[in-house]
């Protein structure tokens, strides 16, 4: 019997206190469930800190991507109902599907539903309507329609890729087969079966919940006009019916005793799909498993966005899963409440390494250091990117060496495929069945493993084309994400276009006119005086130093003019020369935050 004592709960109590204040999330709601009853569920803070209030435990939170989750466990009811297979292709339930490719047209002939639900179709994460950088209000319908826009970043079943495009997919899928709107279908399906009564899908629905918590980005409640990739995200639910959710799975797929759906699936659902290797953190079919720490198997999924942050975790061996439900977003403080939750009941039932707050190398990698031919290290040599970060790993001085921030760090083999630091980072690397690289999986000095795809060997950049054609490219571009800008400048550069990106100027490839592609496969379309890219619109600015100008006199609080944002123009502005503009944003910066100094990057 799990029991959670009055010791863990006053520890918890004090964890979330701080968070709270420290990281100004307005408000949080937990649970710690057995596969029988809710054992401890309390609320923190507010659900609107403006009203002052509270949060209850039927308050409503975005749960963001444990979306996918739902619709995973969906998807399974309709296989266990006989309504369709896992390795049914896409194509005989959306015939008229189409996507743009570089790698040929019978790619969309070879997805299935086990490559959406993995995320293994190559789709990139997001289209150019109904998502956080789109204030439109599209239909489930056009919103799917529009993913015929998009680019495959690869081939199918090539990689690992997270997007939420399949996911709505199989969403849009099960509308077909039932004859209903996904929200119904689900809505019948999972929860009323499980008694879960505040299910809300979209921002309006959710609006017509009085206890919905408002959804803060940073400091700022968060602007957006919906959310409608429903497969993928955009659920609202309170922390007591979600409580009442991983008690389904912990109950693996029963109700009342008998099988809901059917076992087979659900373990289907744990297994690392298409690859050979083993992983100790993955994704499955719309459930993430971590098993970093020797003799434990965490399943999970966790969620951040639009204001929101969010985690449920269960582990079946031990009987005990988490909830955590957040009004805030950038923020990781959900999952690390709810690996300090874990990690206490653990420690109490005995588990001798229950280390599961803190990931370290000697945990990610369980092997002793050997002696490692350098050449064997060869293949992996190259480029490897994720979103918002990137590594290269070359052979320096005849030692594997990974560039991180900027410096040779030497890699040390525990074997041919798993290396470590001086400091604590470690690197797993992925084959793919023909034993080719396909990514890393990268542990960092904060904990933290993200898994980085293999873009290629490094070529020593040349001067490029030069065209004439590229000069009306040029200039600082703006998107705008949940109220806050974004910049990005376009330049030529030793002749070839490139996109500030990450305080660097990264190769634009041409790939047919007015359309190019970075290093990691995403697409750049220019149309006028804007661009997608990776299917987010920015719009050219003329002059930038007039808005700043005007909102510094109207509004000097304005999230316009946040010290971050401010050097995110500034930056930009370097990179494209114009110094004039850029001293202007510089005093700007130095009269808003006179304790900042502006250190070139």
């Amino acid at each position: 019997m799990t029991v959670v004592t009055s010791e863990i709960i006053e520890e918890l109590r004090k964890e979330i206190k701080n968070i709270l204040i420290n990281d100004n999330i307005p408000g949080l709601a937990i649970s710690i469930v057995d596969n029988k009853e809710t054992l401890w569920l309390e609320c923190f803070g507010y659900s609107d800190p403006k009203s002052k209030t509270k949060v209850t435990p039927d308050t409503i939170f975005s749960i963001q991507s444990i979306g996918k989750t739902f619709t995973a466990i969906g998807f399974m009811r309709a296989v266990s109902k006989g309504m369709i297979s896992l390795d049914d292709k896409l194509i005989n339930y959306y015939p008229d599907f189409t996507v743009n490719s570089r790698y040929g047209d019978p790619e969309i002939e070879k997805i299935t539903f086990r490559h959406l639900l993995a995320h293994y179709a190559g789709f990139t994460h997001r289209t150019k309507i109904g998502g956080e950088y789109d204030q439109s209000t599209p239909t489930f319908e056009e919103y799917n329609r529009s993913i015929s826009d998009t680019w495959l970043k690869y081939p199918v079943g090539d990689r690992y890729l997270y997007s939420n495009l399949g996911m709505s997919l199989v969403a849009y899928a099960l509308e077909k087969i039932s004859n209903m709107s996904f929200p119904d279908f689900i809505r019948k399906e999972i929860c009323d079966p499980l008694n879960i009564h505040s299910l809300a899908y979209g921002k309006e629905a959710s609006e017509k919940n009085s206890n919905r918590a408002i959804g803060y980005t940073s400091r700022y409640p968060t602007e957006y006009s919906n959310i409608i990739f429903y497969g993928a995200g955009g659920q609202f639910l309170s922390v007591k019916d979600m409580s009442r959710f991983v008690r389904f799975l912990l109950n693996e797929g029963k109700i009342d005793g008998k099988q809901y759906i059917r076992k087979d699936l659900l373990d289907e659902m744990i297994k690392e799909q298409f690859t050979s290797h083993e992983s100790n953190f993955y994704y499955g079919l719309g459930v993430e498993v971590d098993k970093k720490v020797k003799n434990l198997e965490i399943l999970r999924h966790s969620g951040g966005g639009y204001g929101y942050n969010a985690l449920i975790a269960w582990i079946k061996k031990y009987n005990i899963g988490v909830v955590v439900l957040a009004n805030q977003s950038p923020s990781d403080k959900a999952v690390k409440v709810g690996y300090k939750a874990l990690n206490l009941l653990l420690t109490h039932m005995g588990f001798d390494k229950a280390s599961t707050e803190a990931i370290t190398p000697s945990t990610f990698i369980q092997k002793p250091k050997t002696t490692l031919d350098v050449q064997i290290f060869k293949k992996f040599e190259g480029l490897y990117t994720i979103s918002g970060g990137k590594f290269e790993f070359k052979i320096n001085n005849n030692q594997p060496t990974v560039i991180y921030q900027g410096n040779p760090l030497p890699l040390y083999s525990h074997s041919e495929t798993e290396f470590t630091a001086d400091i604590p980072i470690a690197v797993r690397f992925i084959l793919s069945n023909n034993k080719k690289p396909i990514g890393a999986d990268v542990l960092l000095p904060e904990g933290v493993v993200h898994r980085f795809h293999f873009q290629g060997k490094i070529k020593p950049e040349t001067f490029g084309p030069n065209k004439d054609q590229w000069k009306k490219y040029e200039g600082i571009y703006q998107a705008m994400c949940l109220g806050d800008p974004i910049y990005f400048a376009i330049k030529i550069d030793n002749g070839h276009l490139k996109i500030f990106l990450n305080n660097v100027g990264e190769l634009l490839e041409e790939y047919k006119e007015n359309i190019f592609f970075t290093n990691d496969a995403r697409a750049v379309i220019f149309e006028k005086d804007q661009f997608y890219y990776d299917n987010i619109r920015f719009t050219l600015l003329d002059k930038p130093i007039d808005i700043i100008r005007k909102l510094l006199d109207q509004n000097p609080k304005h999230r316009f003019l946040s010290k971050n944002k401010l050097k995110e123009l500034y930056f930009n502005l370097k990179y494209l020369n114009r110094t004039k503009e850029m001293e202007e944003i510089g005093k700007v910066i130095y009269q808003l935050f006179p304790e900042e100094k502006i250190k070139d990057n």
